[in-house]
């Protein structure tokens, strides 16, 4: 669902830059500016994904502590702004350990996942959230 609402709200700001681009009016044209800007600026630093972590974090951490006493909660759920249709354990018992949450978008793993060490995914796409928290597809 974030996926779409994002293909949909940067559609309707580069309409918005487009239509202010052909118009005179000062006010309208700077609104076209601050449009193209905000579309940058998501899609050169991610800042709605690491805003929505970062209020999502908190709940992230206590399921991952959770799977790592033992206990499997219930999948699919949320996760504080994140719908997890699964969650796996890799290297379980090293010092790479990590516990991947699967969004479930599509047929390899997307999602985010919690890296002990060093991130060992076979990686298509790597945001850092923060030192051990990490968004990733794989391919």
């Amino acid at each position: 669902m974030s996926d779409i609402l994002s293909v949909y709200v940067t559609a309707i700001l580069l309409f918005t830059f487009v239509y202010a681009m052909f118009s005179t009016n000062l006010k309208t044209l700077m609104i076209g500016v601050t449009a193209l800007c905000v579309c940058f600026s998501v899609w050169t630093t991610n800042w709605p994904l690491k805003a929505r972590f970062v209020v999502s974090k908190p709940a992230f951490e206590k399921v991952r502590s959770q799977i790592e006493l033992g206990s499997e909660p219930k999948f699919p759920r949320m996760i504080g702004l994140f719908r997890i249709k699964k969650v796996n354990t890799r290297n379980k018992g090293t010092d790479r350990e990590s516990v991947c949450f699967d969004l479930g978008n599509s047929g390899d793993f997307q999602g985010v996942a919690y890296c002990a060490q060093k991130v060992s995914f076979n990686i298509w796409t790597h945001i850092e959230l923060d030192d051990h928290w990490h968004f990733i597809v794989e391919d």
